[in-house]
């Protein structure tokens, strides 16, 4: 009987879960469509380029939604199944919280798998490959760059030009200005210009009619030296070459890398004290899914006869909560204001303690109103018998 009411729980509760974690999901690409937009406005395949960055966004994004379906699912669940009188049946025969909760814990621990497996492996090397996918199509698709009367900001480079021809790649007024990695300012002035590629596949304007010079340290009592030349050709620092390796920054590590501390022999500059609160963050993060099923439980059952809300309110509201105290916790492990591990674990130990106090004694009310059940019904016996 219990394993055919653990597939019970788990078959209702499994299409609300992944409607909820679409839904939000689906909320949160929204965000995100502008800056995609952006990005592919210029591809000559908008809509493969567009899938391909937005495959890579779902990691993250089923990262963040999956705490508040899993929390909501939980609630809706436990208190359709009180409403309908199911949970109730079960509980006055004999059935602990406990066992009812089972395959809700279940279903959080494979959850919480999936999300270590999510957050520690597959999120770092898609959004490595997402930067990818953008450098790509930032180097395909440079002319898009140059639109009408807008300033560009490309790396270490500024380009503004008066006027485009996308059909001869020609361009009107051209001001480009570069800060180099020594620290010297450059600046360069065209009337007319031409952007074409150069045989190694490099990015070079052509500016016609030039001006080139270099900005002083001190403006004061200063000129800049400049020259005017007839035509001059400025290769970009966006060429053909590949992208640059993984593990710039700690969020494309993965947990392996992190626990192992390989990023210190690499050439990228990850700090250790980020590295290190990141990697109590994203272990918090899917393990918090077990506890949040023990408040999810408790705030959508309902024993008594008149029934109660707000239990999704509420649910909300926690979750909300704790997701604010975690970045919280984070930025301040970040920044070296608190030891690593106290970024997280605190807030995981608080949590869970609340949720299973709470739960135990939602436990200790369905014994109570099983022995009143059972007081009233062994009185009904009595005055049926006088």
């Amino acid at each position: 009987m219990y394993r055919r009411f653990d597939r019970y729980l788990i078959t209702e509760s499994s299409w609300l879960f992944l409607g909820f974690l679409a839904l939000a999901c689906s909320i949160l690409l929204i965000e995100r469509l502008v800056r995609l937009t952006e990005i592919v406005s210029g591809s000559e395949n908008p809509a493969f380029d567009a899938v391909r960055l937005i495959s890579r966004l779902l990691p993250h994004y089923i990262e963040l939604a999956l705490p508040g379906a899993l929390l909501l699912t939980t609630i809706l669940t436990i208190n359709r199944l009180s409403r309908n009188g199911e949970l109730t049946a079960m509980i006055f025969s004999g059935v602990s919280l406990y066992r009812l909760v089972r395959p809700f814990v279940m279903v959080s621990l494979i959850l919480a798998t999936l999300s270590i497996l999510s957050s520690g492996y597959l999120k770092p090397l898609s959004r490595y490959s997402f930067r990818a996918v953008v450098f790509e199509i930032g180097q395909n698709n440079i002319t898009t760059a140059f639109q009408d009367r807008k300033f560009i900001q490309y790396d270490n480079w500024t380009v503004w030009t008066g006027g485009t021809d996308t059909g001869d790649d020609g361009l009107g007024e051209t001001f480009i200005f570069e800060t180099a990695e020594n620290g010297r300012e450059q600046f360069m002035l065209g009337g007319s210009g031409e952007l074409r590629r150069s045989q190694d596949g490099k990015w070079v304007i052509t500016l016609r009619d030039a001006m080139i010079g270099d900005l002083p340290d001190i403006t004061e009592n200063t000129t800049a030296t400049h020259a005017t030349v007839k035509q001059i050709d400025w290769e970009m620092s966006v060429g053909s070459g590949p992208f640059r390796i993984r593990g710039l920054d700690e969020r494309e590590l993965t947990l392996t890398e992190l626990f192992s501390k390989s990023y210190e022999e690499s050439t990228h500059d990850v700090d250790p004290i980020i590295a290190t609160a990141d990697l109590h963050d994203r272990v918090v993060r899917a393990a918090m899914l077990v506890s949040l099923t023990f408040v999810g439980f408790v705030l959508g059952l309902n024993l008594q006869r008149r029934q109660r809300t707000g239990g999704l309110v509420i649910g909300i509201l926690v979750l909300l909560s704790i997701q604010k105290l975690l970045e919280f916790g984070l930025l301040k492990a970040q920044q070296g204001v608190i030891p690593a591990w106290a970024g997280a674990w605190p807030l995981f130990f608080a949590v869970t303690l609340i949720a299973l106090v709470l739960f135990h004694r939602a436990n200790g009310n369905r014994l109570r109103l099983q022995r009143r059940h059972a007081l009233e019904g062994a009185n009904l016996v009595k005055a049926e018998g006088a």
